[in-house]
């Protein structure tokens, strides 16, 4: 499918800069897209699956790693790359070698931008996320060097991000007007550029494509190598054909959870949890409201949307950033889903 769609390259070779935007739009969206099949797992199985969840980043970028790493061995480009018919070629290089092979330097240098940053990138956003609701909210739980050490970080990352989207924007501008070889940061620090792939490229990945499955050639490498090199071809032959279908399929998942009634109860939403148990709400004879946490009279009260129990602002807080669930149902949850609550004597 997008081998024939890309057997007319341009004489050049150079992509435009709408198959540049789509390869980045094809791979920033890997990771919510699998994120959201992984809760929906956990919501069904918050007990015996909430470790998916709560380790995702770290599985996704073992995972990533090791697929990109095979894809730019195997194909010289990434996944997405490679899924819209382009390559990675060495800056300098005039980019008529036959071989398209990548050194071991560019495929490592590469994967470091590819999978190590973006998840860098992702706890950082997240870490942000976090300071900034804790700030918001009074909660301060370090002091010293630790604190200011914060507050200097919610100063100075939405700098920081905002520098690196505008020098994204200043890429495309300059790549638009052929003032650069590159469209992102990124590929420029992993010291390649993306050209389209020729018709010679595509002949000799169907080469590539024949040996790696053909049982009988790949049984002389001996056994564990043949397994290993079979196993991670079918796996990217699954990957590329998958991406071909579930790209629809994913846009039909966000459209279902986004539009329609609003009443209607959506893919992955977290079923009602029954009513706190009595002895979790009021337990002394004063008739004082108990946080389940700290077991104590509850001050600043906030409830957690996901279960709907209420707890000592501090303590919910503090247990939702560091486990990521429902003390009590064990619903997954963050710390955007807590919210205040006003008594009316308060």
């Amino acid at each position: 499918m997008a081998e024939a769609a890309h057997l007319t390259e341009t004489a050049s070779g150079r992509p435009t800069l709408f198959e540049l935007i789509a390869v980045d739009g094809l791979f920033t969206s890997l990771h919510p897209a699998v994120q959201h099949i992984c809760k929906m797992i956990v919501t069904r199985y918050p007990r015996t699956q909430f470790w998916l969840d709560q380790h995702f980043d770290e599985l996704f970028l073992l995972a990533n790693a090791f697929v990109q790493r095979h894809y730019l061995f195997t194909y010289a480009g990434s996944l997405a790359e490679n899924f819209y018919g382009i390559k990675r070629t060495p800056l300098g290089d005039s980019g008529q070698d036959p071989r398209l092979k990548l050194s071991a330097l560019k495929v490592y240098r590469s994967l470091l931008w590819l999978s190590g940053f973006p998840y860098i990138k992702t706890k950082l956003d997240k870490l942000f996320e976090d300071l900034e609701h804790e700030h918001a909210g009074g909660l301060t739980y370090q002091q010293g060097w630790r604190s200011r050490a914060h507050k200097l970080f919610l100063r100075l990352y939405p700098v920081l991000h905002a520098a690196y989207s505008f020098s994204i924007v200043l890429c495309y501008m300059a790549y638009m007007f052929e003032r650069a070889d590159h469209h992102s940061p990124l590929t420029w620090l992993s010291g390649v550029r993306l050209e389209t792939l020729t018709g010679g490229d595509w002949q000799l990945i169907q080469e590539r494509h024949a040996k790696l499955a053909s049982w009988s050639r790949l049984r002389r490498l001996g056994w564990p190598a043949a397994v290993t090199l079979f196993s991670l071809h079918t796996t990217s032959r699954l990957l590329r054909h998958a991406m071909e279908v579930g790209s629809f399929f994913i846009q039909f998942l966000e459209s279902w959870n986004s539009a329609g009634d609003r009443s209607a109860r959506r893919l992955g939403q977290t079923e009602v949890p029954p009513p706190p148990a009595a002895q979790l709400a009021e337990v002394d004879g004063s008739g004082e409201r108990r946080c389940p946490l700290c077991d104590k009279r509850r001050e600043s009260e906030a409830v957690l949307a996901v279960s709907g129990h209420v707890f000592c602002h501090v303590c919910i807080f503090r247990y939702v950033s560091e486990e990521g669930r429902c003390p009590v149902t064990w619903y997954p949850a963050t710390t955007d889903q807590i919210y205040k609550l006003y008594p009316p004597d308060s």
